[in-house]
């Protein structure tokens, strides 16, 4: 099925790691440019593009090609959020998101947000590594009980995807059957 959602406003504490985040992002994409221009002129490249050529001949494109075309495909590229449909046995990533709830969402909730509104049962193992992650990697402000999560916190937690590069992957499987592709 179809179904298209609107992307929910991000929260002052979103606002806050993301504009922190891409600085981060900014200075190591600086740092790293070069090397990924040598990815392109190196030989190997050439060689594995040849190797497994599908006609489109991008091992004589020049290497200044193919980072452009690097770049625009990532600039691109859609996001996919895979999910059980609400049965743990068929998801490995928590509980999340239902094909009847996503029909009827204005925006896309994310698991947390489930959790509060009691469309998803409490899910005190992966909670405890989900907030372990969310609060120790990315910065997010930590639930008061995780446990028992609350609707402003859970407002302001990510909703996880997989880069979907050449817009022909479905995802990630381990997360579940279906998959939700969010694009621009």
């Amino acid at each position: 099925f179809a179904c298209v959602v609107s992307a929910a406003q991000q929260t002052a504490e979103q606002r806050r790691l993301t504009q922190y985040w891409a600085l981060k992002a900014a200075a190591a994409s600086a740092k790293a440019a070069s090397s990924v221009s040598s990815l392109f002129s190196h030989s190997a490249t050439a060689r594995y593009l040849r190797q497994f050529d599908d006609g489109s001949a991008l091992w004589a494109m020049a290497p200044s090609a193919l980072e452009a075309r690097f770049w625009d495909e990532v600039e691109s590229a859609e996001l996919v959020h895979n999910f059980g449909d609400g049965d743990w046995r068929g998801a490995n990533c928590g509980y999340d998101l239902t094909i009847a709830l996503g029909r009827n969402a204005s925006v896309f909730p994310n698991q947390w947000q489930l959790q509060v509104t009691r469309d998803m049962p409490l899910d005190p193992v992966n909670n405890i590594f989900t907030e372990w992650s969310e609060t120790h990697l990315f910065g997010f402000t930590p639930f008061k009980h995780v446990l028992a999560p609350d609707a402003a916190t859970a407002a302001s937690r990510p909703v996880y995807g997989a880069l979907n590069f050449y817009r022909s992957a479905g995802g990630n499987p381990q997360c579940g059957p279906v998959a939700a592709v969010f694009s621009k």
